[in-house]
């Protein structure tokens, strides 16, 4: 099973453009690669989207963010 392969798979199936531009006016985003090689999407101070990628971090940090905060409204 190769797992990279999956997730730029999934990373394909989930990108958007559009979303992830209006998305960082609002929000403080950093991906950093962690100690064990991962990448984790900071958003606004907070870790969502542990990741192989940055931009698998990125795009499942944001879609993450989005799903925590619908249920807290």
């Amino acid at each position: 099973m190769d797992y990279y392969l999956q997730e730029v798979e999934l990373t394909k199936k989930l990108f958007d453009l559009n979303e992830i531009l209006s998305f960082q006016l609002e929000h403080d985003i950093q991906i950093i690669r962690e100690e064990d090689w991962q990448y984790l999407c900071y958003i606004d101070g907070k870790g969502y989207g542990v990741s192989l990628t940055p931009l698998g971090a990125l795009t499942i940090g944001i879609k993450q963010f989005k799903e925590n905060n619908d249920h807290n409204v």
